[in-house]
């Protein structure tokens, strides 16, 4: 449908009223499975993503991993023929562009090293293909707040959570024929990245969806323009930082510091972030923290904004 409004399409200019649909986040994605933890909520979304239909295929009367273990990861799924099928159809029309995706699913995210990877592959136009992947929903293109127009600072990230899935844990796994037993490659192959870094970066996109919701809710003064990394260089000293999660409102920049593991954030966690901030000339006026689970008693949520995964799912941030 996409190619119906482009330039040369024939039908070019002869709508009324275009309007571009995207995948649920992760608030509205877990209204077809509301009856799991919240922790169970996070794990599908970073699986599945937001996709509707991809939704509406998890069973809720099986446990997350089971579906995870089912629908996906188990050799010809229904979810693998659905990415075959379609996506990967699609994508195969253009030189090069698996090898680029599986690229991206490794963590090579920064601009300058997506092109040197190519460039070792002899692989070129890489500004073409990483367009193509934006125009087809696949990646979306990210930039520090504070410095927008620096190319050399701009990230790439999935927009497609099944999508990452499927690139990093299964495409080019040389242990194919151990999906024949999901349980068995799941634990090897796949639950220590899973749980340990895959889950805790897919938790930090979805804390910023979070915030977006808490922003729109009006639970958040003053309101913020933007949200997003900031970057921060110091030629001279030789730092260089990137703060994942930062707004920017009337009175300046928030730096919030998101942690997805089993242990409350208390006041050490706080010291040593306010220690890494202090030490640099940044534009941060607060700090905020999110937790996974919760804070301690003496963490003074007057002087922070804190958050905990259970305000993720409130009646309040509903829009």
């Amino acid at each position: 449908m996409q190619k119906m409004v482009e330039y040369n399409a024939h039908s070019y200019g002869r709508f009324t009223h275009i309007m571009s649909i995207r995948p649920f986040d992760y608030y509205d994605a877990a209204l077809f499975y509301p009856n799991y933890t919240n922790e169970e909520k996070i794990m599908l979304y970073s699986t599945f993503g937001g996709v509707p239909y991809f939704c509406s295929l998890i069973d809720t009367n099986k446990s997350a991993l089971q579906n995870i273990l089912d629908l996906i990861i188990k050799k010809d799924s229904i979810l693998e023929h659905e990415i075959n099928e379609i996506i990967l159809a699609e994508t195969g029309k253009i030189n090069n562009i698996n090898y680029l995706i599986s690229t991206l699913a490794r963590g090579v995210c920064k601009y300058k090293d997506i092109v040197n990877n190519l460039s070792s592959s002899n692989i070129s136009k890489p500004d073409y293909l990483l367009n193509k992947l934006i125009d087809m929903n696949i990646i979306r293109k990210e930039f520090p707040i504070n410095d927008e127009n620096n190319k050399k600072r701009t990230k790439y990230a999935f927009s497609d959570n099944l999508l990452h899935f499927y690139y990093r844990y299964i495409f080019h796994t040389p242990y194919q024929d151990f999906r024949s037993n999901p349980t068995f490659f799941y634990e090897n192959f796949v639950k220590e990245s899973f749980i340990n870094d895959y889950i805790p970066k897919k938790f930090e996109a979805i804390s910023m969806d979070f915030l977006k919701r808490c922003n729109m809710s009006n639970m958040i003064h003053p309101i913020f323009d933007k949200i997003g990394n900031y970057s921060y260089d110091d030629a001279k000293n030789k730092i260089n930082r990137e703060f994942d999660i930062v707004t920017h409102d009337k009175n300046g920049y928030i730096s919030y510091e998101c942690k997805y593991s089993n242990a409350p954030i208390d006041n050490l966690v706080i010291e040593e972030e306010l220690k890494q901030t202090s030490n640099l000339e940044l534009n941060f006026y607060k700090l905020g923290f999110i937790s996974k689970n919760g804070f301690t008693k003496n963490v003074d949520k007057e002087k922070y904004n804190c958050f905990s995964l259970n305000d993720f799912y409130i009646k309040e941030i509903k829009q």
